[in-house]
């Protein structure tokens, strides 16, 4: 085990980049590394979870794989109530890259308990590979079919298909090129998602789950992310403007992912530099030379502008860029995929 460093206290942000006037979140820091198997894990918010998660990985790519999945054990554990579904998912490759059947078993009876069902998981290479080489296809099945159950019985389904159902009715309006209705179905999903988070937490992977092969086969579910919820969010060139304190606040307990607050902060700014906000003065454009964060890219892209892009994404509670950089690399070395969710075409999502 590794020499045990002092854990650097989390240090309070005012980001003027943010927009956050007095924000309560605290800077993404680096951990001591042996810190999650010395001290009691902090679960009052998610925080912890995270910076955990980015150890957790920081270990696998460092060949470390054994204390990456004793870190990942300890963390799913420690937040027992809720992970996020696509690190269950990035655990169980983890455990197979190493040939370790019961903690591959363990981890892929989290990621089903989350809702990611079996064939997103037999479709990466590593798995398959491991999965065929053990002949463990029927003891999968059943405990996809387990796993399914515990997970439906787990989130508001009434919730998750009102969702469904205004995102539908938010695209087709958007199909037919109705601008007029497309709008008001924005800004009523909006309005409905405040409400929501308000009344009880931002409606994502917690609440109503991820996107489902059953009730949403438009969306790609192997995504293991809510977009039915978030894509009005996107499609709103104010939401981050106007939700940025909630949004937060719904990453600290645990209801949203911090990738997903940083990518509407990046879309945001996308649409106020190429002049795309056709909703009136609701919000101030960003300025059009506004940091990027690089949640999606195209190459080439200037390694000089990585620092600042870091600066934002600690604010954000996100690793560095560099550190995406070589998951991508790692992922394709040894038929992974580490990285899901909307907005991630540079880095490869799930195949």
């Amino acid at each position: 085990m590794k020499k045990l460093l002092l854990l650097p206290p989390l240090l309070l942000i005012y980001s003027s980049i943010c927009g956050q006037n007095n924000s309560k979140l605290l800077s993404f820091s680096a951990i001591a590394p042996d810190s999650v198997f010395l001290y009691p894990i902090d679960t009052t918010d998610y925080l912890d979870y995270h910076r955990y998660i980015y150890q957790a990985e920081r270990y696998f790519l460092d060949g470390e794989d054994s204390l990456s999945l004793e870190v990942y054990r300890k963390v799913f554990d420690a937040y027992s109530a809720f992970i996020f579904a696509k690190d269950a998912a990035i655990a169980a490759q983890v455990a197979a890259k190493t040939g370790g059947l019961d903690l591959f078993l363990h981890f892929t009876e989290k990621a089903f308990r989350s809702g990611v069902m079996l064939d997103c998981l037999m479709d990466i290479p590593v798995l398959a590979r491991f999965v065929g080489g053990q002949g463990l296809e029927d003891t999968l099945a059943v405990m996809n079919q387990a796993g399914r159950m515990a997970y439906l019985a787990s989130i508001n389904l009434e919730q998750k298909q009102r969702y469904i159902q205004r995102y539908r009715e938010e695209q087709a309006f958007k199909k037919a090129k109705a601008f007029e209705s497309y709008k008001q179905a924005v800004l009523a999903n909006v309005a409905a998602i405040r409400r929501d988070i308000e009344a009880g937490g931002f409606p994502a992977g917690r609440i109503i789950g991820i996107d489902d092969p059953f009730l949403s086969p438009e969306r790609d579910h192997c995504q293991l992310s809510s977009e039915v919820t978030l894509i009005s969010l996107y499609h709103y060139p104010c939401s981050y403007s106007e939700l940025r304190e909630l949004l937060f606040e719904e990453v600290r307990k645990g209801n949203l992912h911090p990738k997903d607050v940083a990518y509407l902060y990046e879309y945001e700014k996308e649409l106020s530099k190429n002049g795309h906000n056709r909703f009136g003065n609701r919000c101030q454009p960003m300025d059009k030379e506004s940091t990027p964060v690089y949640i999606d890219w195209e190459e080439p892209v200037d390694p000089r502008t990585f620092p600042a892009a870091n600066a934002l994404r600690r604010a954000f509670f996100l690793p560095p860029v560099e550190h995406s950089l070589r998951k991508k690399a790692y992922a394709e070395r040894y038929g992974m995929c580490l990285f899901f969710g909307f907005g991630i075409g540079f880095f490869g999502g799930h195949r």
